[in-house]
C-alpha cells in the first residue's frame, strides 16, 4: 500500500493493478494486449487517429490518400441516420437498389431504369407493370401534350407540320356522335 506521491522509475509489475482514483499522465504510454474499459471514455483532443481513420472535430475522414470510408453495418444491420436530412455536396454513387420516400435533386439522376411501382421508365420506354394498367399523360392546367410536332390538348390534336394517317388496313375509323 502506498499513501501519497510515489515516483516510480523504470518498473514492471507482473500481476493485477487495482487503482482508485484519478490518473494523471503525462507522456505516451505503450500498451500491448487489450484495453477493457467499463464506462465511459472522454476524449478532450481535438483530434484522434486510428489507424488510418482520423476524428477532428466532427469530422471523420481517412488519412491515407486515396483511401476510402466504409461504414458497414454487421449481418442484417443497417447503417441508420435518424430524424435528420443528409446533404450530399458532391456526387453518390449506388451500387444496387435504392428505395427512397423523397429525393430532391437541383441535378441530373441518372439510371439504368425509374420505377414508381406501376410504371416503369427503362432505356427509351415507358411501360405500366401491372396487369391491365393504363399509361396515361396528361399536361396541368391549359398546358398540353408535346410529342416532336405533334401536340394534344384537351380533345384537341394538332401539328405545327403535315399530319398523315397511315392505317395497315387502308381503313380510317373515326367514331363521333
Amino acid at each position: 500500500t502506498v499513501n501519497g506521491n510515489t515516483n516510480l522509475k523504470e518498473t514492471t509489475i507482473v500481476g493485477d493493478i487495482t487503482h482508485t482514483g484519478n490518473t494523471t499522465q503525462t507522456g505516451d504510454i505503450n500498451l500491448t494486449g487489450n484495453l477493457d474499459v467499463t464506462g465511459e471514455v472522454i476524449i478532450s483532443a481535438s483530434l484522434i487517429q486510428f489507424e488510418d481513420i482520423q476524428i477532428s472535430g466532427n469530422r471523420i475522414t481517412t488519412t491515407e490518400s486515396n483511401s476510402n470510408l466504409d461504414l458497414r453495418a454487421n449481418g442484417t444491420g443497417q447503417i441508420y441516420i435518424p430524424d435528420n436530412n443528409v446533404v450530399i455536396e458532391n456526387n453518390l454513387a449506388v451500387n444496387g437498389t435504392i428505395t427512397v420516400g423523397n429525393i430532391t435533386s437541383s441535378g441530373t439522376i441518372t439510371a439504368n431504369s425509374f420505377s414508381t411501382g406501376d410504371i416503369l421508365i427503362d432505356d427509351n420506354y415507358i411501360t405500366t407493370t401491372l396487369s391491365n394498367s393504363n399509361l396515361e399523360l396528361r399536361a396541368n392546367g391549359t398546358g398540353s401534350i408535346i410529342i416532336d410536332t405533334f401536340t394534344i390538348n384537351d380533345t384537341t390534336i394538332t401539328s405545327s407540320g403535315d399530319f398523315n394517317i397511315t392505317p395497315g388496313s387502308n381503313l380510317v375509323n373515326i367514331n363521333s356522335t
